[in-house]
Formats: structure tokens, C-alpha cells, sequence
């Protein structure tokens, strides 16, 4: 066992330890952040029902997700997820702790990706890069704070759902396929943003072609599964009276635009300190309202992208 620890502190693995540290440290103040928005919500009203056991949040999950899908959305494991995270602790400080372990599980994941993806020389820098994109708000519903760590659960899995998929191209395992692929599915059911999980199998696939001709058939469960959930869910929204207008759809593509674009800013360091109107946020608010400006970059960014996939995307 120490012969295992000790091969693990080597040169090359030396900065992926000292940078995971200041992640941990990073995120510490997660620990001491309070309850904001749903969560102050969420917990107040669980706590308050009487002998709030296991199969009492069961059926509460159960009736939050027949409500919800009366609005046109339907994410069941987010919600059988946030009744477990207030059930589970008995304060407010193990909440915390939970969703401070949730962030720190997100990155294992991440760590299992780059090992998986043959990128273990770039594990430091790769840690440290995703170290510099950290950041949140002590005083709001950040993703990283709260919300019962749908976020930080979804990310991990889609991580850990790549890099089985990686190890079935390399292997030739079914099980791992078949985890793979359940875990991909849960991404979706935790949130539509797990859609994206989906779209990176299939960048996968095309990549390493050539290894997974013989059993191209394995990419088809991927392609129908999103199909099957969002054709449902439609003839849901066609069947409702009313329905919650953040679900609707909307193929606005200036508003798509934009939206893509303040993701994309938000992912730059320090970019949460939008009060101080840093020059960086200045340079990006000039650009918003020229679409050409918007479709330039954004060209350029999917042209990096594409050319640099060509030799930095994982290909088995």
C-alpha cells in the first residue's frame, strides 16, 4: 500500500496533487456559504414536514416530478437528488459539506477523464486550467454553492460516462459500454443540459471511426435515446393548458447568440466580479449588441475548436 502511495507522489503526478490542494482550498468557502433561493426554500419546507423519513421524501419526490411535468419538464433523478440532499443531513453545515464533497467528486471525474483519455502528461496543466475556471458568489445560487448539487453530479458523470465510452473503443467492453450509456442517460434526466453529453459520445464515435466501424451499431442507443425523450416530452407541452415559459422553445438565433456568448464569458476567470465592470467585461459588452461581431468570433472559436480537435481529441 505505501509502495502504491508512493509511486502516485512522483515527478510527474506532483502537480496534479498541489494543484487538487488548492482546488479543495479554493472551494472551502463553500462551508461556511448559507442557504439562497431554492435551497433556503427547499429546506425550510422538507424540514417542516413531520417525521421526514426515507419513504416520506420518496413520495415527496414523486409528487414534485408530477408537478413539474404538468409545466412541460421532466427530470426525475433531480429531484429524488434534491429531497435526498435535505433528508440526509440534519443541519445546515452538512449540507455544505455535502455539496463541498459533490465539487471535489466532480473533479475526481475529471481526473478519471484525463486518464482514461491518454492525457495523463497533461493531467497538471489540465487541473490547473480547470482550477483558473472556479469561481462563485458566496451570496447566490451558484451552481458550485447550492443547488442540491444537481450540477457538480451532472458534470462528474458525464465525465465518467466519456471516459467508459473511451475504454469500450480501447477494450471492446460491453459492461463498460453499457455503464457508459446509462450514465449518459442520467445526465439527461438529471437535466436537459445532459443533452451534451450525448453530442460528445457522438464526437467520440466520429473521431475514432476508423477503431468503431465493425460496431458502429453501439452509437445507435446514443442516437435514438435523446430522440425518444425530447419526441415525448413534446407531445407532452402539445397537451398542456399552461406550461413554464423557461421550457418553451425557441429557435431565435440572435438570442442563441447571445446566450452562447455570455456562457462562454462567464467561463473566464474572474468574470463573476461583474461589479467592478473589470476591462475585460468592458471589451465584451462593446461587442453584444454587433451580431456580426458575435458571428465572427464565434466562427473563429468553432474553427480553433475543430482544428485543434485534430490532434488534441482523444482518439484511441
Amino acid at each position: 500500500m505505501s509502495q502504491l502511495v508512493l509511486n502516485f507522489i512522483s515527478k510527474k503526478n506532483i502537480l496534479v496533487l498541489i494543484v487538487t490542494a488548492i482546488i479543495c482550498i479554493l472551494l472551502a468557502p463553500i462551508l461556511v456559504s448559507n442557504l439562497y433561493s431554492d435551497d433556503l426554500m427547499n429546506y425550510q419546507l422538507l424540514k417542516s414536514i413531520p417525521d421526514f423519513n426515507f419513504e416520506k421524501m420518496l413520495q415527496c419526490s414523486s409528487d414534485q416530478i408530477a408537478v413539474t411535468l404538468q409545466g412541460g419538464r421532466y427530470s426525475p433523478i433531480a429531484f429524488y437528488l434534491l429531497n435526498f440532499m435535505f433528508w440526509l443531513p440534519n443541519s445546515i453545515a452538512q449540507y455544505k459539506a455535502l455539496i463541498y464533497c459533490s465539487n471535489l467528486f466532480a473533479l475526481f471525474s475529471f481526473i478519471f477523464f484525463l486518464k482514461k483519455s491518454g492525457m495523463n502528461h497533461l493531467a497538471g496543466f489540465a487541473i490547473l486550467f480547470y482550477a483558473l475556471l472556479i469561481q462563485f458568489q458566496i451570496a447566490y445560487h451558484d451552481p458550485f454553492t447550492s443547488l442540491h448539487a444537481m450540477y457538480p453530479l451532472a458534470m462528474a458523470l458525464t465525465f465518467f460516462a466519456i471516459g467508459l465510452f473511451l475504454d469500450f473503443i480501447k477494450q471492446g467492453s460491453i459492461i463498460k459500454l453499457l455503464i457508459s450509456f446509462v450514465l449518459t442517460c442520467t445526465t439527461l434526466l438529471i437535466t436537459e443540459i445532459g443533452v451534451v453529453t450525448f453530442l460528445i459520445i457522438y464526437c467520440l464515435a466520429i473521431f475514432n471511426f476508423k477503431k468503431i466501424k465493425p460496431k458502429s451499431w453501439i452509437v445507435i442507443p446514443y442516437l435514438i435515446m435523446p430522440i425518444i425523450y425530447f419526441g415525448w416530452l413534446k407531445t407532452v407541452r402539445d397537451n398542456l393548458n399552461g406550461m413554464y415559459p423557461g421550457v418553451q422553445s425557441s429557435f431565435d438565433f440572435n438570442g442563441m447568440l447571445n446566450v452562447l456568448q455570455c456562457q462562454l464569458f462567464g467561463m473566464l476567470p474572474m468574470t463573476n466580479f461583474y461589479h467592478v465592470r473589470a476591462i475585460i467585461y468592458a471589451v465584451q459588452s462593446s461587442f453584444c449588441c454587433d451580431k456580426c461581431a458575435v458571428i465572427g468570433r464565434l466562427t473563429f472559436l468553432i474553427s480553433t475548436i475543430c482544428e485543434t480537435s485534430k490532434n488534441c481529441f482523444p482518439k484511441i
